[in-house]
């Protein structure tokens, strides 16, 4: 079911993201687009979602004038080379030079990252998960159309006339 109101708007990083939907995933069943966008937040973090957090934080008080959907930008890509980060700014109105493109590269290189070896063990987990989750679905399926074959198998007897008193 959609939202019927937006309660409030905030920037999340990829790795926020795949925390937020795993913690949910613990709790309930997630839809195809929540499974699918899990699957991708898995597949594209390269920290965690505190370290991504605490890089926005540190963007946001070290570059003057960055706002705060072009920090979280950097720490989704984390860029390693000054033609990386201009391909981020390309439509921006913000001008870096020399001294702040330096301070990202620096905080973008200074990231905790996640091991290859962790993200492909989250993935293979994520995918048993959606198995599960559609096997479930397939068996629930079956089950409704047996207890409907059931059902029109079964037929209706008629009502017995009931004797006058």
């Amino acid at each position: 079911m959609l939202a019927k109101e937006v309660v409030s708007e905030k920037y999340a990083t990829v790795p926020e993201v795949k925390d937020l939907l795993t913690k949910r995933s613990k709790v309930d069943e997630l839809r195809y687009e929540q499974r699918t966008a899990l699957e991708y937040a898995t597949r594209f973090s390269r920290t965690a979602g505190k370290e991504a957090r605490r890089l926005v934080d540190k963007l946001m008080q070290e570059i003057e004038g960055l706002k705060e959907h072009q920090a979280v930008l950097i720490v989704n890509l984390l860029p390693i080379d000054r033609n990386d980060l201009q391909l981020i700014f390309a439509k921006e109105r913000i001008r870096l030079d020399d001294s702040k493109i330096d301070a990202i590269l620096r905080t973008a290189d200074g990231a905790k990252l996640i091991a290859l070896s962790e993200i492909q063990s989250e993935l293979e987990k994520a995918r048993l998960a959606e198995k599960e989750a559609l096997e479930a679905e397939a068996a629930k399926q079956k089950e409704a159309a047996k207890a409907e074959e059931q059902k029109a198998a079964k037929p209706e007897e008629p009502e017995k006339p009931k004797k006058p008193e």
